[in-house]
């Protein structure tokens, strides 16, 4: 089940993302538009001063720097606007007065970039303010916005998934994968406020098999490679961590993303891993409660059978010699 949703968020991005790359060259070469920034970051620095109960404190500072102003803070501002549920709504149909010129201008490059938006797929599939019925939820999680983006989640959900699935079964690990993805989705939208940029990627549902392994495989160690800038052996190495305190690392640093970056500026979504990540560990404390009330929470693990992979075989050992094996690596 591992490859396989593997193999599934590899052909999205082959199939849909990748043909999309023109529009996506569109809306960059919009907000590479200084002209277009600077106008709509006046606009945009008007509809938050006379619309404060939306925002907060700092962003209302820097419209204030743009109306007096200031061109880099206009700038800044123009690019924040695309992420304000508000202002794209409202903003093409608004009285912002001025040079009518420069608004026709504005009005022309933001219809098409909005329409190169349309077609992109993060906006088709992905979960937004505008855009969160109940299958979204799930495409979002299969969705990446390049190849990096891909790579990484990929790469993590190789790892954790691979041993999950030999404990859990492919059945138990496709669930926490989109469950764990759903309440991502569903904490992103509760915190994220007003924005119409979609949440498109699996470190969500990636974060939810993480935060399961950390709990229930507590005491595990993993491995951390460290090394300092100096080109010696002896500054490098591998340090061991127990699972559970890489667990409240990682929350750490994503609560560290969440309060130390203004909601307007977030371009990683930190709510997203932290829903996924507690949605992983209640299900890995749900499963210790249970085995726990039964008596055997030492012993369950051994006793559930491992997955099939796919196009394999595989051979079960019988008890009395698996036991002697589990002995001898104890």
């Amino acid at each position: 089940m591992t490859w396989m949703i593997v193999i599934v968020n590899v052909l999205v991005f082959v199939l849909i993302t990748i043909p999309s790359q023109s529009n996506q060259k569109i809306v960059r070469d919009k907000l590479n538009d200084s002209f277009f920034l600077q106008v709509q970051g006046r606009y945009f620095s008007q509809f938050v001063v006379d619309h404060p109960e939306f925002y907060g404190s700092q962003l209302k500072q820097i419209a204030q720097f743009s109306l007096d102003g200031s061109i880099a803070k206009s700038e800044v501002m123009g690019g924040l606007a695309i992420r304000d549920a508000y202002f794209m709504k409202w903003g093409d149909t608004y009285d912002f007065g001025g040079d009518v010129i420069a608004n026709q201008r504005w009005m022309s490059s933001l219809q098409e970039m909005n329409e190169a938006r349309q077609e992109q797929p993060s906006h088709n599939y992905g979960v937004s303010f505008f855009k969160n019925d109940g299958i979204s939820w799930i495409t979002y999680q299969f969705v990446h916005s390049g190849f990096t983006h891909l790579a990484a989640n990929m790469v993590y959900l190789l790892i954790f998934g691979a041993l999950l699935e030999m404990m859990i079964g492919s059945f138990s690990l496709l669930l926490i994968y989109l469950g764990g993805g759903a309440v991502g989705a569903g904490v992103f939208l509760l915190f994220s406020g007003a924005t119409p940029i979609p949440l498109i990627g699996a470190s969500g549902a990636v974060s939810a098999l993480m935060g399961f392994f950390c709990v229930l495989l507590g005491k595990r160690n993993v491995a951390y490679l460290y090394f300092l800038f100096i080109p010696s052996k002896e500054y490098m190495g591998l340090v061991y961590l127990p699972a559970w305190v890489t667990f409240l690392l990682w929350i750490l640093s994503d609560l560290a993303g969440v309060f130390g970056n203004m909601s307007e500026f977030g371009g990683i979504a930190y709510t997203a891993h932290i829903g996924g990540q507690l949605s992983g560990a209640g299900v890995g404390l749900a499963l210790l409660a249970f085995h726990y009330w039964k008596g055997d929470l030492k012993n369950w693990h051994r006793m559930l059978p491992p997955t099939r992979p796919l196009f394999s075989k595989v051979y079960f050992v019988q008890e009395p010699t698996r036991r002697r094996i589990l002995s001898e690596i104890r």
